[in-house]
């Protein structure tokens, strides 16, 4: 090799050596410069790696969460392939909540069957707590003939201040066979909730002075057991308790308060109390029913009649800014009930319309709305109340005016669904109002006698909901006899089924509604706290594979996935060698 040959060896050498250095240099610089900010893309089409910004917002606020967050993950250990994608996503989802939350979320994973008989058995005990812990879930294996049965835990404790402070559901199944249950798409379902699920349990966890929501009663409302379900939801975020109203201390201390299905009139000292209520800023939501009808003789002579209540309350709520009007929607898409003597038994009933979201926040994604015997309402009066309209019937709807004729003939008559009319529901009002009371000669009497500081217009911007049907709202329940305490026991069902469609497909409802979602959504909005809004309106779209594409397909796949490879790698071995040939030939 002569000298020029041994000098430019050297030099491409000492080049090499530069370019490598100065990469290395580079890739340290923006790592430094990377490591104090915070950047990531999602490129999915429906966000599924992003936190939504409510969610974001409430995380970066350090007065939200004051102190260190523990979860304790028991879904972890010898389980089910089909649960390990659900591990990993809640191991994700809590990732990307710490890096919003500075840290302050902590989370570990424990194997609740590791350890002796005795120590495994003193765990799920004091997991299960008597019910008011982690529910376990049977899950079946079947495996050369035989059944195996494993335990799981599909949950995590919350740890806050060194205390047990409450616990984080997964899924509720109490037992799952691969062989009757898609255990895929729960898995799915469950990743889809795990920004709610941890969210919520965030804010439970660190909320300490909950706003307080009253249920009205004195006027035949639905009882506690009949709202049992809401009760439910709203316990963890709110203080809930019943509400008479007697004098004018009946609702201090109140932020929100739930009128649900009244049946017997308001007396005017009563409205005159909501009204100086609402004055003062409280939020007030409105579910009414206008036509009572008694389904007991529909049940049993096949005919009722539809006759409106005297509820006292329509000038009242048309001085805030909307009518509920004394008709009943029906409506061609509608949910279904038991129709006695009938071949089917189990038909869709125009009385039962299932309504649907107007396009704001609170329904984005929420499915649509189970509803019994609902009315028409008309936003009234001038702008300087805002009436947004949150639920309409839909198309393929008409009215029928009260007192209206109901009968089962119905479901076998061809309705005219032609009025191309949405027929309004649920409306929200917003604004500064003023008093019903405002210059009525009743006020200097009820003045005098309740020594009553009287206020004629909203000092501040108000909520107000008014939703025409009251059923929204209501649940069904069952009761049992506790040999324990021999106190009854109640069992709230969820709001989001039909009974007679249950009933109808033996067990397995053919629709799902998003009523609780839906009521959620709306009083988190009336009291001003939107935290969840945002998570219970995200929907990530699971793309499923084809099954049967699947099965047809799956020789031609293994061919292209072993096969082709193999090729290519073979393919680019023998254009190397023609290069290298090539190049070094002399």
């Amino acid at each position: 090799m002569g000298f020029i040959d041994r000098v430019k060896k050297n030099n491409t050498w000492e080049k090499d050596l530069t370019v490598l250095l100065g990469l290395i240099f580079i890739i340290l610089l923006l790592n430094y410069i990377l490591a104090s900010y915070f950047i990531r893309w999602d490129l999915t089409e429906d966000k599924r790696y992003s936190l939504s910004p409510k969610t974001v917002e409430f995380l970066k606020d350090e007065e939200n969460i004051p102190d260190k967050i523990l979860f304790r993950i028991y879904l972890h250990g010898e389980i089910p392939a089909e649960l390990k994608k659900l591990e990993s996503s809640i191991r994700e989802k809590l990732d990307e909540i710490r890096v919003y939350a500075d840290d302050k979320i902590e989370y570990e994973f424990i194997d609740p069957n590791e350890g002796s008989k005795k120590e495994v058995d003193e765990l799920h005990k004091q997991l299960y707590d008597n019910s008011y812990g982690i529910k376990p879930t049977d899950f079946t294996i079947t495996s050369t003939g035989e059944n195996k049965h494993l335990l799981i835990w599909p949950g995590a404790e919350i740890i806050y201040n060194g205390q047990i402070t409450g616990h984080v559901q997964f899924f509720q199944q109490k037992r799952l066979d691969p062989r009757k249950n898609d255990i895929t798409t729960l898995a799915n379902s469950t990743v889809n909730n795990l920004e709610y699920l941890f969210v919520s349990a965030i804010r439970r966890t660190v909320t300490e002075n909950k706003k307080r929501i009253g249920f009205l009663t004195g006027h035949g409302e639905l009882n506690k057991h009949e709202t049992g379900r809401l009760r439910e939801l709203l316990a963890p975020f709110y203080k809930v308790r019943d509400i008479e109203l007697s004098d004018e201390t009946s609702l201090l201390n109140l932020e929100g308060l739930i009128v649900a299905q009244p049946k017997s009139a308001f007396s005017t000292k009563d409205k005159f109390l909501l009204d100086q209520f609402i004055m003062k800023g409280g939020k007030v939501m409105w579910f009414i029913d206008q036509v009572k009808v008694n389904e007991d003789s529909l049940f049993l002579k096949g005919e009722s009649f539809g006759i409106p209540y005297n509820l006292n309350l329509d000038d009242q709520l048309f001085k805030y800014g909307v009518r509920v009007n004394k008709d009943l929607i029906v409506s061609k898409k509608a949910s279904p009930i038991y129709v006695p003597n009938h071949p089917q038994g189990i038909l869709p009933w125009l009385f039962f319309p299932v309504l649907e979201g107007a396009g704001t926040n609170i329904t984005k994604n929420v499915d649509p709305i189970r509803s019994e015997y609902v009315s028409s309402l008309e936003g009234v009066g001038g702008d300087e109340i805002t009436k947004s309209i949150v639920l309409t019937a839909g198309a393929q709807t008409k009215i029928l005016k009260a007192p209206v004729r109901i009968n089962f003939n119905y479901v076998m008559l061809k309705q005219d669904f032609s009025d191309p009319y949405e027929y309004n529901t649920a409306i929200l009002l917003e604004g500064n109002f003023t008093s019903f009371f405002k210059n009525h000669p009743v006020v200097q009497i009820l003045k005098d006698s309740m020594n009553y500081q009287f206020i004629d217009r909203a000092a501040e911007k108000g909520k107000m909901l008014v939703v025409s049907d009251g059923e929204i709202l209501k649940n069904d329940y069952d009761s049992m006899m506790m040999k324990t305490t021999n106190q009854p026991e109640y069992r709230y069902y969820s709001l989001n089924f039909n009974k007679y469609d249950i009933q109808g497909h033996q067990g397995r409802p053919e629709m799902v509604y998003g009523n609780e979602e839906f009521l959620q959504n709306m009083i988190d909005y009336v009291m001003e706290d939107e935290t969840l809004i945002d998570i219970r309106s995200k929907s990530i779209t699971m793309r499923l594979l084809d099954k049967e594409k699947v099965a047809s397909q799956k020789s031609m796949w293994k061919f292209i996935n072993i096969v082709v490879p193999l090729v290519l790698i073979l393919v680019l071995a023998v254009v190397m060698i023609i290069i290298r040939k090539r190049k070094y030939a002399s």
